[in-house]
């Protein structure tokens, strides 16, 4: 017997929500307001398990994990997944999210933030504080105004010169060369995204499972303020999903996720 959306485990987090996401694991949101104060309130909603690949109508040899929604969730939780395999696809979702955060907080606010390397992962998490001057004053290797390859990008350790531009169109100066071990070039990175060659070699880059993760969070948004559907694409030969609205289906929105994972 199917669960049914009341059934299905409940979370008041978006970001846990969009790590779930990835994993092909469906969301909804649930909307309730007091009726004597006014407040409002969302809870989202998230099916049991991800969804098998013949339900979405593809038929593969190579079958993908099915991922239970309560376990993944109380890993995470618990911390067992960060000890058990630190750089799991939720995991890196849930560092951009946070990473996102500090960002937009350092657009609006000017809070200064510096890169801290995760206890236990090669990964990177931005917290309060200055670079060293070996990377403030270097010479800025990729500038870019995607909020999303930024926060992506500051998780995978490559550090910020500065933040230029505006409020409304700020721009991210990444140094040349990361941290870690190889060190990150953003640059080459941000372009093999771009061109689709990241996809084409490396499938399962942790930045294509952070891109993928902010942009659902985007449509998890967009779904709670029209209580529309979202629909579930797998990208072809990966456990990556994306959440589309599906008014957007047809529009710019599912062109982007279609490029995204090199659907035709």
């Amino acid at each position: 017997m199917k669960s049914t959306p009341t059934e299905w485990p409940r979370s008041v987090s978006q970001d846990m929500a969009a790590a779930i996401s990835v994993l092909g694991i469906p969301v909804s949101v649930d909307q309730s307001v007091d009726t004597i104060s006014g407040r409002g309130w969302k809870t989202f909603l998230l099916g049991m398990e991800s969804v098998p690949d013949e339900d979405i109508g593809r038929k593969s040899d190579n079958r993908l994990p099915n991922h239970q929604t309560k376990t993944i969730m109380g890993l995470i939780r618990n911390k067992q997944l960060k000890e058990g395999d630190p750089h799991h696809p939720c995991l890196d979702v849930l560092r951009a999210c946070k990473a996102r955060d500090c960002l937009q907080d350092a657009i609006h606010k000017g809070t200064r933030y510096r890169l801290a390397k995760v206890q236990g992962a090669d990964r990177y998490m931005l917290v309060p504080g200055e670079e060293d001057q070996s990377i403030k004053q270097s010479t800025p290797g990729l500038v870019t105004r995607s909020l999303k390859l930024a926060a992506s990008l500051s998780v995978l350790g490559c550090p910020l010169v500065r933040i230029g531009g505006t409020s409304g169109s700020a721009e991210f100066h990444f140094a040349l060369a990361g941290y870690g071990q190889p060190p990150v070039i953003a640059a080459d990175l941000a372009q093999a995204y771009r061109n689709k060659r990241l996809e084409a070699e490396s499938p399962e880059h942790p930045l294509l499972w952070m891109m993928m993760g902010l942009l659902n969070w985007d449509a998890i948004g967009d779904h709670a303020k029209t209580k529309g559907r979202l629909l579930l694409i797998r990208a072809p030969g990966t456990g990556r999903a994306s959440l589309v609205p599906e008014d957007r289906a047809n529009g710019k929105r599912m062109d982007a996720v279609k490029r995204h994972l090199r659907i035709n």
